[in-house]
């Protein structure tokens, strides 16, 4: 009885963690929803005594054309040389009526060095439970090592949404096809599967035929690309608060079903 207890106790347990993780990311994207996005460079490490690398110090412009720099407070550089040298050009997002509430955008920090809340959450997830009883939990992580490569040596630039293609299998999902010019000139089309959306076979939030959003692809594979933005932080939101829900319900039931 009471190792079913333990283990009730430990569904709950991860529900409540990714219920957390959601909370924790859904207060930054709420209190950042009017920010203002804007591109900044690195422009010098310092010595971090917690940290074996140093930390990047990263600076923006204001609406006013003042300079602000800012050090990440709730990510581990340990990987700063590599990925974010002097000079690299990275997106923040900041409030005009007060540029010192700024934050490093999720998609141009390496997504396993992250040490906040959030952070541990998704990698205990992905790499604790990533075993063949969790598949999903290793599809996940081979999207986290694609996305590396995309922080690593992916190209930014600007897509144009040319339509909207159905899945094949029988769930009616939506995906974006998207098109744009590659360092060579050449049109590439794509299909960005990872923001799918249906509600009752219809497509729902995806962005409107036409509407130029931001992509980043490989330059060795223009093909393999993703499209970054809000739609995709909606999915992680709603997926992890589904996820914690699954998970809380679970253990309430191995536990109020146990054997007295």
């Amino acid at each position: 009885m009471w190792r079913i207890n333990v283990l009730g106790a430990l569904f709950a347990l991860v529900g409540i963690m990714v219920w957390l993780s959601a909370c924790h990311r859904l207060w930054l994207v709420w209190r950042l929803r009017r920010g203002v996005r804007t591109t900044a460079t690195v422009v010098e490490h310092v010595a971090d005594p917690n940290e074996s690398s140093p930390t990047p110090v990263i600076q923006f412009l204001d609406q006013r054309g003042n300079p602000r720099t800012f050090t990440p407070a709730t990510s581990s550089w340990t990987r700063a040389h590599g990925m974010l040298p002097i000079g690299a050009k990275v997106e923040v997002s900041f409030l005009p009526k007060d540029p010192k509430q700024v934050r490093l955008l999720s998609d141009t920090v390496e997504l396993n060095a992250d040490k906040s809340l959030d952070g541990r959450v998704r990698r205990f997830l992905t790499y604790t439970l990533a075993s063949p009883p969790f598949p999903g939990m290793s599809l996940e992580r081979q999207e986290n090592r694609l996305r590396r490569k995309f922080r690593n040596r992916g190209i930014r630039t600007i897509g144009t949404v040319v339509s909207t293609k159905p899945s094949e299998s029988k769930h009616r999902y939506h995906a974006p096809k998207l098109r744009f010019a590659n360092q060579q000139g050449e049109m590439v089309t794509f299909v960005d599967r990872t923001v799918q959306s249906s509600v009752n076979g219809k497509q729902y939030g995806l962005p409107a035929i036409g509407e130029h959003v931001p992509i980043v692809y490989l330059p060795e594979s223009p093909q393999t690309a993703i499209m970054t933005g809000a739609m995709r932080t909606f999915n992680d939101l709603a997926g992890r608060f589904a996820l914690g829900l699954v998970a809380i319900g679970s253990g309430l039931v191995v536990i109020l079903a146990a054997p007295e």
